[in-house]
């Protein structure tokens, strides 16, 4: 018998925090106060480059981005995922769709996280939300530091989708059945994977696409 699954985007879905949010947090814990600030330095630098980034290839913006991590402790930054959930996920998640999630799992769905962010980062969020599996990068280490390269390709779009049919194959799920949660239009791969598609706080385009699909539109509150 096939399982019905809900697959959730993480970051702006179900979180109002992003990589960046992530980055920022874990440099002002990690480091002394000089080198804390040189990255800020450099990431407030690279700001406007990284936001046109984002809008013309996102894969390309997260490897950029990722970068940024060349040179950090592995070991010391990843142990610092569980202080980023309480003081950064914990405090901005987004009420509805936790409640879908929620709703899902009491039905017996099995409950999936894909998401861009990194793995260390996810797996305490992945933990409180009792997911059964979370599919995300990680970044290469050498000799204890991060490289700043991610390990295999950008959790985005395309590779997004494939990941997805490949943990349902495996897991046989019947996702003309499923349940999508997404928040930005790089994550139409995925959307369009489902029987069953939710856009959360949809831009335009996204709106638009979700109107002429008749996919259901979440509207939440800020928090």
């Amino acid at each position: 018998m096939s399982i019905t699954a809900a697959i959730f985007d993480v970051d702006g879905t179900l979180v109002r925090a992003d990589v960046v949010d992530y980055y920022l947090f874990l440099v002002r814990e990690a480091l002394p106060r000089g080198q804390k600030w040189l990255r800020y330095l450099g990431a407030l630098f690279k700001a406007p480059y990284w936001a046109i980034l984002d809008k013309i290839d996102r894969a390309r913006f997260n490897r950029s981005f990722y970068r940024s991590y060349r040179g950090l402790a592995g070991k010391a930054v990843a142990q610092l995922g569980g202080a980023c959930f309480e003081n950064v996920q914990s405090r901005r998640l987004i009420t509805e769709t936790v409640r879908r999630l929620e709703e899902h799992r009491s039905r017996g769905d099995k409950i999936l996280l894909v998401s861009g962010s990194l793995d260390f980062v996810l797996s305490p969020l992945a933990g409180y939300l009792r997911a059964d599996a979370c599919l995300c990068p990680s970044l290469v280490e050498e000799e204890g530091s991060f490289s700043g390269e991610l390990k295999g390709e950008p959790v985005i779009g395309e590779e997004k989708a494939r990941l997805v049919r490949e943990y349902a194959s495996a897991h046989d799920i019947d996702l003309s059945r499923s349940y999508a949660y997404a928040d930005s239009a790089s994550d139409l791969p995925v959307l369009k994977l489902v029987g069953h598609a939710a856009v959360v706080e949809p831009g335009t385009r996204l709106k638009r696409i979700a109107v002429q699909n008749g996919w259901d539109i979440i509207e939440t509150e800020a928090a």
